[in-house]
């Protein structure tokens, strides 16, 4: 399952059981996979006490095992556990009700994680949004930018290195936009600080599964989808090592310039040989 731009679906009320998109079935006694509804699973299998359903999921087979092929399998299978209410009182749960089960299946490795509205969008094509000294960005990690939510002022621009490591950009906090200066310039710049940001792909979980030719789902049972702020740490601008970190990004973005050119080289090559 892929995020759709063009076609909008509602997947609130849907569940996610190890990575895997199910909706429920309307007669209530079980699920289907999303996109495959001939693909069906019912609880038969699950062990219904103490206020849970429990057993385990093969990712494998995308089904519910009984308690004997668990217990042969283990390495094999994922453990589950989901509350009744997620099952038997959906339509009822508030989005108070869905977070905090959310949050107890990340927090216990239930496996499970229920659609919100706030899921459901970012499943549409929304962007996470951050907040940087108290305006908001959409985090765009496909593109490595942030982007203003108002429209107003240029895209933050990041190295596509900056994916997969943490990086530090200067930020002006009184007119809210990247800057670049050399060392010398500090004492002209008395409103910047520098802004420390963990791997951008920690950013946004759904696109950093899309990116890696995964299903969007696929860790949405193992971290939080939204960006964890108290990642992101400022860093006095006289602590900041002006002339190392304009040398790193010189040296990145002429790695990447030069394999733009490779990359249209073997395009073109490809084109040749049709």
């Amino acid at each position: 399952m892929e995020s759709n731009e063009n076609q909008i679906v509602d997947y609130q009320g849907m569940i996610i059981i190890h990575g895997d998109l199910y909706e429920f079935a309307k007669s209530g006694n079980g699920i289907s996979l999303y996109g495959d509804p001939s693909h069906k699973l019912t609880f038969q299998h699950l062990d219904k006490s103490w206020g849970s359903y429990s057993g385990g999921y093969s990712v494998q087979k995308k089904d519910f095992v009984d308690v004997v092929d668990f217990l042969r399998n283990i390495n094999k299978t994922l453990n589950t556990i989901i509350p009744v209410r997620i099952i038997d009182e959906r339509e009822k749960l508030t989005e108070e009700d869905i977070r905090e089960y959310n949050e107890l299946s990340l927090n216990r490795k239930h496996g499970y994680h229920y659609v919100d509205k706030g899921l459901s969008e970012r499943l549409n094509g929304t962007l996470p949004i951050i907040d940087l000294y108290g305006k908001n960005y959409h985090v765009d990690i496909k593109n490595a930018q942030l982007i203003p939510a108002d429209g107003i002022k240029k895209s933050i621009q990041f190295n596509r290195c900056d994916l997969f490591e943490p990086s530090v950009i200067l930020y002006d906090i009184s007119t809210h936009s990247q800057v670049k200066m050399n060392e010398s310039q500090k004492q002209l710049y008395p409103n910047v600080v520098g802004v420390k940001f963990p791997a951008l792909q920690e950013l946004d979980i759904i696109a950093r599964a899309e990116m890696s030719g995964l299903p969007a789902t696929s860790l949405l049972c193992a971290m939080p989808w939204r960006p964890d702020q108290t990642k992101i740490e400022t860093i006095e601008l006289s602590d900041v090592n002006i002339t190392r970190l304009n040398l790193h990004n010189k040296k990145q973005q002429e790695l990447e310039k030069k394999a733009g050119v490779l990359k249209d080289q073997k395009i073109r090559g490809v084109k040749r040989q049709k």
